[in-house]
């Protein structure tokens, strides 16, 4: 396992992803106490922006993915803050592991060891509630969920190992069986 990385500063910068993150699917936890827009967004290697993953406006906690497409695209992360932020870069098989029933608020990427189920989700959000799906080498997305507020409903679960990214305002559940 890799030891975590952490950058953390105030305002508007820009954070190149650790060497040791680069190749490999990589988990960042992100920190704001705010009151404005949070936003991070990847950057290629041409400095163009090739993803987006916190747009939220005021304080933020939250676990999101980097280099999740089975690619090695992103070299650093914009981060566009009116207040302290903090980026924790951690090994991705830290995700919080699950086989059967899982709750949470916000933001998380989880690692799924069951069996091939069906997934009763909930979420009690009022914005967007996206659920994917990836292999553990961080391919093959398969886009589950893509709601905006409450969800209440069930999914097909493929045996794991797998990671379940979840993109969330609210609390949310997930039971499988």
């Amino acid at each position: 396992m890799v030891a975590p990385a952490v950058f953390s500063g105030t305002g508007d910068s820009v954070v190149k992803i650790p060497a040791q993150f680069a190749s490999q699917p990589a988990l960042v936890l992100a920190t704001h106490n705010g009151s404005a827009n949070f936003i991070v967004e990847s950057l290629d290697s041409s400095n163009a922006t090739s993803g987006l993953f916190v747009d939220t406006i005021g304080s933020y906690n939250g676990m999101v993915p980097v280099n999740f497409t089975g690619s090695s695209g992103a070299v650093g992360l914009k981060i566009t803050a009116d207040g302290t932020w903090t980026l924790t870069f951690k090994d991705a098989s830290t995700a919080r592991p699950f086989t059967s029933s899982i709750a949470g608020k916000g933001d998380e990427v989880l690692l799924y060891h069951g069996n091939t189920g069906t997934a009763a989700i909930t979420n009690n959000g009022s914005a967007n509630f996206i659920v994917t799906a990836y292999g553990t080498d961080g391919s093959s997305p398969n886009l589950l969920i893509d709601e905006i507020g409450h969800y209440n409903g069930s999914q097909p679960f493929s045996s794991g190992p797998m990671f379940i990214v979840v993109q969330a305002d609210g609390n949310w559940t997930f039971a499988v069986q």
